[in-house]
């Protein structure tokens, strides 16, 4: 289970740095919409805005720390954040339109 994961997470890394063209000279930013500081997604956003920030020069790679999955969902619905953490349930009656997901 973890493997899987954690490939999946690569995965999404190397679509964001191959979406990323190095040919666009302005910056760009990436917010990273994780949970609280204490949870586990703030780490795994930390270390993903690092790789972020390594991996496509005009990038600022930030984290935020949120409410986790339904303040994510919010705030990539908003705009106001490029990738969020969230659970499958959240995500799962987000799609189907349930605003209290």
């Amino acid at each position: 289970m973890k493997f899987g994961f954690f490939r999946g997470l690569l995965a999404l890394a190397g679509a964001i740095v191959i979406t990323a063209s190095p040919a666009q000279a302005q910056q760009q930013y990436i917010n990273v919409l994780t949970g609280g500081t204490s949870g586990v997604y703030y780490p795994l956003g930390v270390a993903l805005s690092q790789i972020y920030g390594k991996a496509i020069p005009a990038a600022k790679a930030t984290v935020q720390a949120t409410k986790a999955s339904a303040e994510n969902l919010n705030l990539l619905q908003a705009g106001r954040g490029e990738i969020g953490f969230t659970l499958g349930d959240a995500l799962s009656d987000a799609w189907k339109g349930d605003e209290e997901a």
